[in-house]
């Protein structure tokens, strides 16, 4: 609901998934009852998919990922963003995987490591998850080329956020951010 009341759309144009439980920008207590947000254990690869089949990430306006990244150069379709893992299985959510979905955001925020690396191929552009999510319909993206800190990317996202809901365009709004 926070993202959303800064962004000035409506709460159900939302959607957060987030897998780290050590910090994140978000109030888990007071906002989790009245938005579309996934936190901790409960940000699974099943809860992502279930997103997926029911149709949630192809209606959501933005969609944010606060998660761990895994980057595979040598194979990208398997580059993963990490969520939470259920019974003994891992949270690995794929590149091929990623392709597969629906995503009709205007803006996919992966707050995670290295999202926008990948393997450059010529007249294609660069295979992972860069390219799964153009293939899934996502308009726009932020990915990391980088390492991200869960607290200077909570700091960051904020501000980005706050530029989004003055009206600004989401490259201008992160060129301005970046610059501060």
């Amino acid at each position: 609901q926070m993202a959303a009341e800064v962004l000035g759309v409506p709460v159900e144009d939302m959607i957060t998934y987030s897998s780290d439980t050590d910090f994140t920008p978000f109030d888990k207590g007071a906002y989790a009852s009245s938005t579309t947000y996934i936190s901790g254990a409960a940000a699974t690869k099943a809860a992502f998919a279930a997103a997926g089949r029911d149709g949630t990430l192809a209606s959501t306006r933005y969609l944010h990922v606060a998660a761990h990244g895994h980057l595979s150069p040598g194979a990208p379709q398997w580059s993963s963003l990490v969520l939470a893992g259920e019974r003994a299985a891992p949270g690995y959510v794929t590149a091929a995987e990623i392709a597969t979905y629906a995503i009709g955001a205007d803006l996919v925020v992966l707050a995670a490591c290295e999202t926008a690396l990948g393997k450059d191929v010529a007249g294609e552009g660069v295979f992972g998850l860069p390219y799964a999510l153009t293939v899934a319909g996502a308009r726009a993206t932020l990915l990391s080329l980088w390492p991200v800190s869960d607290d200077s990317a909570a700091a960051f996202m904020a501000r980005f956020y706050a530029r989004l809901a003055r009206g600004r365009a989401p490259a201008v709004a992160l060129a301005e951010t970046k610059r501060e």
